[in-house]
């Protein structure tokens, strides 16, 4: 799970490398860096939580960032700063990371 969220955060910052220069979209790539990497850092402490109460807050939190990842995404495509495909290839691999955490928090 932890290298599938480091994987996310690279392909997202592959993305905003490749996206205008101005200043929105500078300002909303970094939004959408923050979201996903933000996601993976935080499994990383959830890895290390040293107790049962603080795991599904947590997990609850790395849910928040990657469903924030899509809608920074989306926000990009809707001001026409980043290509629809491009948004629409995300959205499988962070419904996937979506149902594995659920699946965590279930049997946890």
């Amino acid at each position: 799970m932890a290298l599938s969220l480091e994987n996310l955060a690279v392909k997202v910052v592959n993305i905003v490398k490749e996206m205008p220069r101005d200043s929105l979209a500078e300002l909303l790539g970094k939004q959408l860096v923050r979201a996903a990497t933000t996601a993976g850092a935080t499994f990383c402490r959830v890895s290390r939580a040293s107790c049962p109460q603080q795991l599904l807050p947590a997990l609850a939190e790395v849910q928040t960032c990657l469903e924030e990842t899509l809608y920074w995404a989306n926000l990009l495509t809707r001001c026409g700063l980043l290509e629809t495909r491009i948004a629409e290839d995300l959205r499988p691999e962070i419904d996937a990371l979506g149902a594995t955490l659920r699946n965590i928090c279930q049997t946890a």
